[in-house]
């Protein structure tokens, strides 16, 4: 089973001012922005990459196991349901992160940092899985 992943997106232009800015390969700089290292040098070329070349994380997640709908306030909701029947629920607007199964909320964290939300949608997966 695939697993939510993250990276941050820069422009190419971008990944190679970072790597002459920090004297590493452009490979290096590909395994920070995908966070497949995690050495000093790595956690602040991510920290580079949002802060001075506008990079922006993005969260991944198989197609097939995610969809949006709306609930009844008409907020959109990021749902993602395990085949066992239990669901994962995001809510953009309000930032709230639920997991549901059997219809009884068995988790709730408010506002978590968007960095948060994979370790958060990994372990629900685990769980309910």
């Amino acid at each position: 089973m695939s697993k939510i992943g993250k990276y941050i997106k820069v422009t190419a232009d971008a990944s190679k001012a970072i790597a002459r800015a920090f004297d590493v390969s452009d490979k290096f700089v590909y395994m920070a922005l995908y966070f497949r290292t995690h050495s000093d040098t790595a956690v602040r070329i991510r920290y580079v990459a949002v802060k001075e070349y506008k990079g922006e994380l993005v969260l991944v997640a198989p197609s097939n196991r995610i969809f949006v709908e709306s609930d009844e306030t008409e907020n959109l909701i990021l749902v993602r349901e395990s085949p066992a029947g239990s669901k994962i629920m995001w809510y953009p607007v309000t930032g709230d992160v639920l997991v549901e199964k059997g219809g009884k909320t068995i988790f709730k964290a408010n506002h978590p940092p968007i960095t948060e939300l994979c370790s958060i949608f990994s372990e629900a997966e685990e769980y309910c899985w």
